[in-house]
């Protein structure tokens, strides 16, 4: 009787199995890293300085972490630092000439690259502002609708004017390493009044599927005192592909096959152990 007991835990455990492979979010939780980021730009003596300083905010080591500060005219990359423990936290400086008179305000991106224990590659998106001088007035409002990618996505920026005055500005789209955009940058024309639609396309390639990703907008206008950059973020949330409906029979079937088999071979074991 105890084999026979057995084999129906056997048959319980086996469906168990079966409907987490079919049922979303039943996968048992694994350790995460999730590197917070902090860049703070200045102008200072003719340069811009860079500090970038990371802490790992997870419950598992981050390896080979790396900054690269996406400077436009001369991106840079920090050295690798090879283990950051949990709540530890890593930090470098970054400088550049700056462009005189050229800009009064400039945006500047921070990737944080990083692998977990398994080498699988993964990345943290920042982003610093540097002024130089006073602030210059704000005269767009821009907002990103909400974003999601199954692999696939559509980044929708919408610009309106504050100042009652039209506006020529170029997007540029910056993405972690894990999401690709198509086009990287575009110009917009906005009008003294309504509002004007920018549309992108963003491509999952490699980011975990349930996992939010940051995106940064940059938008750059030239005007007579300088060009002047600002920043709008925004989020990609990756949604996990559902089993086509073919699957999902497909799975269906095999479990009510696989529990048919085993009841039946159960029930003769238990005929043979009576007779017995």
């Amino acid at each position: 009787m105890w084999e026979h007991a057995v084999g129906f835990r056997q048959v319980a455990r086996l469906l168990l199995v079966c409907a987490g492979l079919w049922l979303p979010g039943s996968a048992a939780r694994a350790g995460f890293i999730a590197m917070e980021t902090r860049a703070e730009a200045e102008f200072r003596d003719g340069q811009v300085v860079l500090r970038v300083t990371t802490t790992n905010r997870g419950d598992e080591p981050a390896f080979h972490v790396r900054f690269e500060a996406l400077h436009p005219d001369e991106p840079k990359s920090s050295d690798s630092f090879e283990r950051l423990e949990v709540g530890a936290s890593a930090e470098h400086t970054f400088r550049w000439e700056a462009s005189e008179g050229r800009y009064r305000q400039r945006v500047i991106p921070v990737l944080t690259h990083y692998t977990d224990a398994n080498y699988y590659a993964l990345s943290a998106l920042s982003q610093s502002v540097v002024t130089f001088g006073e602030h210059p007035m704000t005269t767009l409002a821009a907002r990103v609708d909400p974003i999601e990618a199954n692999p696939r996505g559509l980044l929708r920026v919408r610009l309106r004017s504050i100042d009652d005055t039209p506006h020529h500005v170029r997007l540029r789209v910056v993405t972690p390493s894990e999401l690709g955009v198509r086009p990287r940058s575009a110009g917009a024309d906005v009008p003294a009044s309504g509002e004007v639609l920018a549309e992108f396309d963003l491509e999952n390639f490699s980011g975990l599927p349930g996992s939010v990703y940051g995106v940064t907008v940059i938008l750059s206008e030239e005007r007579a005192d300088g060009i002047v950059e600002s920043v709008v973020p925004a989020s990609v949330n990756l949604i996990a592909p559902l089993p086509s409906r073919t699957a999902r029979v497909g799975i269906v079937a095999a479990v009510v096959m696989a529990t048919l088999v085993l009841v039946g071979w159960q029930l003769g074991a238990f005929r043979r152990l009576r007779r017995g």
